[in-house]
């Protein structure tokens, strides 16, 4: 795998679908995953109109943050944090006092043991210094463990990289919880939306960049664009012709465009190049003839697109449900160390066909 700025924050882009940028505060990686995460919207009980402002804020916010997603960590968190507070201002107009009310709860839900640092909390629940204490060192361990964490990333399946960061969480949760009294642990449960079904999320979706490239970037198709494809389920893989991770995703690529053919799915390879020779039409068009890469292609020599996605590693493969949303991420190899990438990148497939 061959990453380009890769940043991750807790593990993230390896380990789940959620998008997030790197290093947020946590409270404004909740709040902005929480905006884009069904069940929290429909919890919200937006009306008709409301959902249409509701989107149409949003979509242009989230096509302002994909391409921050390869930038230097400093340029993205900030730009991030502003994307962020743009946000809440477009909510204040379109939620009710009510509606705000229940969104920061959902926050503090989605939290968690975090929720503890937020300034809210810690004076509702009147905190000690030495609550907030042993706070801060639980909070500081699990920082240390999760730096640990990134630098094994390259060596770990996601599954593994899944399973310690559940570890570490729950190590938190077990200091922090000992350092509160049992009132205010009674407190805290009213100031957070604990009715809420933490199980429910998962659901994220964000509004992805439209294609860039003319008539002579294609192969194997004419043009395509993914306001084009409403009403399909787009998988969009970036890749490059010279990289074995990538090279080793192509039986699955292949397997895709045979099994999925005469359903509503399109298959689009775009190919951003690193090495010189990967610049090479020539040389790209008989690696696409050799390695029998049939489906729609893009080829993007000035990494056009690759930078309007904010892409950072080859390959990675994005799955678009039909309304031309992201909802399933997958960085790297489909197979990296017994990875169940192919299964579960095909089962998101199959499931927005039904929806």
């Amino acid at each position: 795998m061959r990453p380009k700025s890769f940043l991750l924050f807790a593990a993230g882009l390896l380990l789940s679908s959620r998008f997030v940028f790197a290093q947020p505060a946590p409270a404004t990686e909740a709040y902005w995953t929480l905006l884009h995460e069904e069940a929290a919207v429909s919890d919200l009980g937006l009306t008709a109109s409301q959902r249409d402002e509701y989107q149409a804020a949003l979509d242009p916010l989230d096509l302002r943050l994909f391409p921050l997603r390869n930038r230097p960590v400093k340029e993205a968190s900030e730009g991030a944090e502003r994307i962020v507070a743009d946000a809440k201002a477009a909510m204040t107009k379109i939620l009710t006092p009510k509606q705000l009310a229940r969104l920061e709860k959902l926050v503090l839900r989605q939290l968690g043991t975090r929720a503890l640092k937020e300034d809210s909390v810690v004076k509702g629940l009147v905190l000690s210094d030495k609550q907030r204490a042993a706070i801060d060192s639980a909070l500081a361990d699990t920082q240390a463990a999760q730096a640990k964490l990134r630098e094994a990333a390259a060596d770990q399946s996601p599954e593994d990289l899944r399973r310690e960061a559940d570890k570490i969480q729950a190590a938190e949760r077990t200091a922090i919880l000992a350092a509160l009294t049992d009132a205010q642990k009674q407190k805290w449960a009213a100031l957070a939306a604990i009715d809420f079904d933490l199980a429910k999320l998962g659901r994220t979706r964000f509004k992805v960049p439209e294609l860039v490239g003319d008539a002579s970037a294609w192969r194997n198709s004419p043009p395509l664009s993914l306001s084009g494809q409403k009403g399909k389920v787009v998988v969009v893989h970036y890749f490059a012709c010279g990289c074995i991770n990538c090279i080793h995703n192509y039986p699955i690529y292949r397997k895709w465009h045979s099994e999925l053919a005469g359903k509503d799915v399109t298959l689009i390879g775009i190919h951003t190049p690193e090495t010189k020779p990967e610049h090479d039409i020539a040389h790209l068009e008989r690696k696409i003839k050799e390695d029998e890469l049939a489906f729609p292609l893009l080829i993007d020599n000035d990494g056009a697109n690759w930078n309007a996605w904010g892409n950072n590693m080859w390959p990675s493969v994005y799955v678009i449900d039909k309304q031309g949303y992201l909802r399933h991420f997958w960085a790297g190899e489909l197979k990296w160390q017994g990875a169940k990438g192919e299964e579960i990148t095909r089962d998101w497939i199959d499931r927005l066909l039904k929806e």
